[in-house]
């Protein structure tokens, strides 16, 4: 669901950017001479991405979370009412939104309002990272706030922040990626394993066990991830090389290993390989599901209601099937809570789930078991 990530956004990221310079870099798989979309993210039942430069939204929007200044939901891209300057990160979470424009932290949605409002640091805004009622950004350090119910603003205790406030890495952990889920959070240092606070039922954050259910410091994920973990409800899942490997919750088979138990320690996801991009999406309890890229195809994984597999069928599928109808090559891949997104080559986005708030850009709001395109803007 980041949606966020170093010099980007709540996830939806490719491989090979993460490696370089941690997450969306505004202008990948965006078209001919820079003519179409890039950045793509989402998040619950919005998506988001930039256009030419310029960052739109589409989807609900009850709680401002698209950032156009209204509540009205929108079924094809609608601008987000940033400041003029250069976008260099955008991130997407369930009720608010945020993005780093020429390293300003601006976020909307709950409780800002449907207009991004500058977030005050004192320092440079690397990387961002919107979830479910709760934010986290990378400046001087990495800091977190909002609702902090189960520890996912990893300040070592579980009282609510307002204002962005130090995650208490013990010994000091020097982050440049971050990601945020439901109500977890992970950072990433190359080089080093990946760091998660918060939800820890059903094993999700990577520590090889299920106890204690919530932890309110960062704890190190295990098995050798070597990339910031994409995290969605209740699972997440990491690059070893180009193979993905998952933990958690996996009852719908979002481990992605032909079984549907959970597992604290990662799994390798079955029949992948040379994967460029990876994401995670869903809500708690038995919700989520996963796609990567390998080739620029697109597979998914985990639970199929309402076509979100985009695979035409509705029945949770717990090893990789293929997204089928796209008309070309795909460089990014975005999952919100029942609908997935894709970039492709030309600098399209392609969009397949449920539509019931516009979540697909297509004009519409209904679901799709295969991929629609969405409308490109016109300013």
């Amino acid at each position: 669901m980041l949606g966020g990530c170093a010099l980007a956004a709540c996830g939806r990221i490719d491989f090979a950017e993460l490696n370089a310079n941690g997450g969306d870099a505004p202008g990948s798989g965006d078209g001919p001479n820079g003519s179409g979309f890039s950045s793509l993210v989402a998040y619950g039942d919005q998506t988001c991405a930039l256009y030419k430069g310029t960052a739109y939204c589409w989807g609900a929007n009850n709680n401002g979370q698209i950032g156009d200044g209204s509540n009205n939901d929108a079924i094809t891209p609608s601008r987000v009412l940033l400041p003029a300057g250069s976008v260099n990160a955008l991130s997407e979470g369930d009720v608010s939104g945020c993005a780093i424009v020429d390293a300003n932290l601006y976020c909307w949605g709950t409780p800002t309002g449907p207009t991004p409002t500058q977030i005050p640091l004192g320092a440079p805004a690397t990387a961002v990272a919107a979830g479910k009622n709760f934010s986290c950004v990378i400046a001087d350090m990495t800091r977190c706030w909002g609702q902090n119910d189960t520890g996912q603003c990893g300040t070592g205790s579980v009282a609510p922040p307002a204002t962005p406030t130090s995650v208490n890495f013990i010994p000091a952990y020097p982050a440049t990626q971050i990601d945020a889920g439901d109500d977890h959070a992970c950072a990433f240092a190359p080089g080093q394993p990946p760091q998660c606070w918060g939800h820890n039922d059903s094993g999700a954050l990577g520590t090889g066990s299920m106890s204690p259910t919530t932890s309110v410091d960062p704890v190190g994920v295990i098995g050798g991830i070597t990339s910031l973990p994409r995290i969605a409800g209740w699972h997440a899942c990491g690059l070893v090389g180009g193979t993905v490997w998952c933990w958690g919750e996996g009852n719908s088979g979002e481990l992605g290993n032909g079984m549907t138990n959970n597992s604290a320690t990662p799994v390798m996801v079955s029949g992948l390989s040379n994967v460029t991009a990876l994401e995670t999406g869903g809500g708690p309890v038995d919700h989520d599901a996963s796609c990567a890229i390998s080739g620029g195809n697109v597979s998914c994984w985990g639970r199929g209601e309402l076509g979100r597999l985009g695979n035409g069928m509705t029945v949770s599928e717990s090893t990789p099937v293929d997204v089928l109808g796209l008309p070309g090559a795909a460089t990014s891949v975005a999952v919100g809570f029942a609908h997935g997104c894709a970039l492709l080559v030309d600098g399209d986005i392609w969009c397949w789930g449920r539509g019931d708030r516009g979540q697909l850009g297509d004009g519409n709001k209904t679901d799709s078991m295969a991929p629609v395109k969405v409308v490109r803007p016109t300013t």
